[in-house]
């Protein structure tokens, strides 16, 4: 008992990205379309954390929108709603920030109170939780 305890305490202190890191989507941007014969570029989204925060390329990020809710008997803020949108895959990775794809939009029909369905600028990412990711192989 007492060596899984010692070897559960070496993987999170170990692994970073066993901690709740917690970013923001600060750029979208598009590379150009040369051509009509090319595929249309994905959109590219730029995250204010990096390797030193526990990402590695291939992560996956969970994106939140945070929708503030106004108490309308009291006219006073009121909670605020942490909707998960959908999931960014990491492509590229520096010592303070990534820049992800995406892999997966949630369904509409799921975002309720949602007004835009695509990620933007001051979503909220955070590392997936799970097993660790293997490192890309070439």
């Amino acid at each position: 008992m007492r060596n899984i305890l010692w070897v559960v305490w070496a993987a999170l202190i170990l692994e970073p990205s066993a901690y709740a890191m917690t970013g923001s989507i600060i750029q979208v941007s598009r590379p150009v379309h040369l051509s009509s014969r090319q595929p249309k570029a994905q959109k590219q989204y730029f995250i204010d954390v990096g390797e030193r925060h526990g990402i590695r390329q291939g992560a996956t990020l969970e994106v939140y929108r945070v929708i503030p809710v106004l108490n309308e008997m009291t006219g006073s803020a009121g909670p605020v709603h942490r909707l998960r949108i959908g999931d960014l895959r990491v492509v590229s990775v520096s010592e303070s920030v990534a820049v992800g794809e995406v892999e997966q939009y949630r369904a509409p029909n799921e975002l309720a109170g949602a007004e835009y369905l695509s990620f933007m600028l001051g979503d909220e990412v955070q590392m997936k939780r799970g097993l660790p990711i293997e490192a890309p192989r070439f």
